[in-house]
Formats: C-alpha cells, sequence, structure tokens
C-alpha cells in the first residue's frame, strides 16, 4: 500500500509518501520518497489500496526484461482525489 506522509520541518513542510521500490531481484523494500509534482492537466490520487498483479510478480523475481531499478511498484490501485 502506498499512502502520503506530511512532515513539518522548520517552518517548512516536506511531502512525503510511502512507496513500494523494487530494488533488485527478490528485494522490494517500502520507503518513503518524494510525493510527485503534477501539471495542470494531472490529478494527484491518493491511494487506499493496491493490488499486486502478473507482471509485479515477474518484477520481483527478475524475470521481467525491461524493469530497471529502482522502480515504484504497484500499478493495480484504488483511491482518490
Amino acid at each position: 500500500m502506498i499512502d502520503y506522509v506530511y512532515y513539518k520541518n522548520k517552518d517548512k513542510e516536506l511531502d512525503l509518501m510511502k512507496a513500494a521500490l523494487y530494488k533488485n531481484s527478490r528485494v522490494v523494500e517500502v520507503e518513503e520518497i518524494k510525493k510527485p509534482e503534477i501539471k495542470d492537466n494531472e490529478a494527484l490520487t491518493k491511494i487506499k489500496y493496491t493490488g499486486i498483479c502478473g507482471t509485479d510478480i515477474h518484477i520481483h523475481e527478475g524475470l521481467h526484461p525491461r524493469t530497471k531499478a529502482p522502480l515504484v511498484m504497484g500499478h493495480e490501485i484504488s483511491g482518490y482525489y
């Protein structure tokens, strides 16, 4: 699951989110990364749940030919904006 985490740092708010990061074959770690900046024609969605699909399994096993680490995983999502 990916979720936003908000921190305050000496009068400056840093927007971070949790993400499942593919690091290497069979290595996926949940880390806090910077929330993406969006353009005028885009929407930022707060993710409530994310699923695992066959592609994610192949990535995790190191079998997906076009995957390069680091990679934020989880494209089967539901959420709101």
